[in-house]
């Protein structure tokens, strides 16, 4: 009897653990959104990913140019993006808050930068709340301003610059900044599931309501690791996966 009911203790106990653990969070400011989207997918999210793109360029209704890019992550490390090919001396590197840009395999600008949708596309369910938090105020995000409608909790200031997050699966949909007489909206679409989370195969990018960008994903894929110099600024034409 005395075992019995030490093992329904420990039952107890356990099951007071995991609800403790999976309790959700109240959403009442912007803060509280972004710890939301991190405990959802607390643990669940893939670690790396690699995909094509076609990346199609626009200047008014017309289509100017196409050009197909490779790209690979590791969430919330690095994200490598090769122009043409994977062997490609042209491309993008970001890592650290940082954006290098290469043309025919020589580093030809390296600029402080908070790419903010791929913070809230995809480095917030790896990383702590309180470093994206951090990350996105420096990149233009104020956490004064927290807003909601039927569908989205809206981050930042509308005048500035709005995040958009769907409440039902806690994703980034859409993001607008505003500069004087410029609008600039960029926008996650059609998500499709990943493993347990989430990916966006198309983003269109939007210039007062012009389109000037549209991305599509394509061969996407989860691999368990990718190689341990990715992110490796001083060796980018190399490095392939």
């Amino acid at each position: 009897m005395k075992i019995n009911n030490l093992k329904l203790l420990v039952l107890v106990l356990l099951s007071i653990g995991v609800q403790s653990c999976t309790e959700p969070v109240e959403v009442k400011s912007a803060e509280d959104v972004i710890k939301k989207m991190e405990a959802e997918y607390h643990g669940k999210w893939y670690p790396h990913m690699t995909f094509r793109q076609a990346t199609s360029f626009y200047k008014g209704d017309s289509l100017q140019r196409q050009q197909t890019w490779y790209e690979a992550a590791t969430i919330g490390e690095g994200l490598i993006i090769k122009f043409d090919s994977i062997p490609s001396g042209s491309g993008l590197l970001f890592k650290n808050d940082t954006m290098y840009v290469y043309q025919m395999g020589k580093l030809v600008q390296q600029s402080f930068r908070v790419h903010d949708i791929l913070e809230l596309g995809f480095n917030v369910y790896k990383q702590a709340p309180e470093l994206s938090i951090k990350k996105l105020k420096t990149a233009g995000i104020d956490f004064d301003f927290f807003d909601q409608t039927e569908r989205h909790y809206l981050l930042g200031n509308p005048a500035v610059k709005q995040a958009f997050i769907e409440k039902e699966r806690m994703v980034f949909t859409k993001i607008i900044s505003i500069n004087g007489e410029k609008t600039s909206r960029i926008e996650f679409n059609n998500y499709q599931q990943l493993g347990e989370g989430w990916i966006a195969p198309e983003v269109l990018f939007f210039t007062n309501d012009t389109m000037t960008v549209k991305e599509e994903y394509f061969d996407i894929k989860m691999p368990e690791t990718l190689p341990g110099n990715l992110f490796d600024a001083s060796r980018f034409s190399e490095v392939v996966w």
